[in-house]
């Protein structure tokens, strides 16, 4: 929701002034072949003080590939609770913790970055049980199709999404992402925030999943429901 702006090198800003572009304090472009005038400086955004550049970080372009993840290094697995319940969908982690159960995923970048990103592959005819998040998502499909139910019945609302087509779901609704199509599909999932996600499931898909041995742990993280110790009374 919040961008931060852009903070433009010194260097950047002067460039482009010679050219007739100046920046104002709102982080608009003020275009001189329409307006003439050269703005005053208290209506100008200040250039970024020597002292505060000769802090920034400097990155090796080693450092910088460690933070590359290649189409081909996506780290797919079914990562949700709903998987160990007959359901067919993967996740794969890109930036920051979302919303994968899976305990030995790891993201390849986790420092906070205000949301996370990961990659959603659901093949032909698969697809998620319904879940709510607390958080906003957004939903990017890259190739295929994807079906996408908002609330539960009887209030169902059903949307098809193609390629490159965007939807943004609210926090606390229901959700379920279906693949009717013949291909399989890909797409990305921003969600916000810098903590863990936890997808909720209703009580069938959790019961179901409990009959193959699956459950989660306190940490919300998939475990084998024999070997997790009781839960603590109160």
């Amino acid at each position: 929701d919040d961008t931060g702006g852009i903070i433009w090198s010194p260097e950047v800003l002067k460039r482009a002034q010679a050219t007739g572009l100046w920046l104002s304090k709102e982080n608009t472009v003020i275009d001189l072949g329409e307006s003439g005038a050269v703005p005053a400086t208290e209506d100008l955004m200040p250039l970024m003080p020597e002292s505060e550049l000769v802090t920034l970080k400097r990155w090796s372009v080693a450092e910088m590939c460690a933070r590359v993840v290649r189409k081909a290094a996506r780290d797919f697995r079914p990562a949700t609770l709903d998987c160990a319940a007959e359901r067919h969908w993967e996740l794969a982690p890109v930036l920051g913790y979302g919303m994968s159960q899976c305990r030995s995923h790891t993201p390849a970048v986790s420092e906070a970055l205000g949301f996370s990103v990961e990659w959603m592959r659901v093949p032909a005819g698969g697809g998620s049980a319904p879940f709510t998040l607390d958080e906003k998502m957004v939903v990017i499909c890259q190739t295929g199709a994807l079906d996408i139910e908002i609330n539960a019945a009887p209030s169902i609302s059903k949307h098809s999404l193609g390629e490159w087509d965007i939807f943004s779901v609210p926090g606390h609704i229901v959700r379920a992402f279906t693949n009717r199509s013949t291909l399989p599909c890909e797409a990305i999932i921003v969600i916000a925030g810098d903590s863990r996600k936890r997808a909720v499931f209703d009580s069938e898909t959790i019961a179901a999943a409990l009959q193959n041995d699956c459950t989660l742990d306190a940490s919300g993280l998939m475990a084998r429901a024999s070997v997790l110790p009781p839960p603590m009374l109160a």
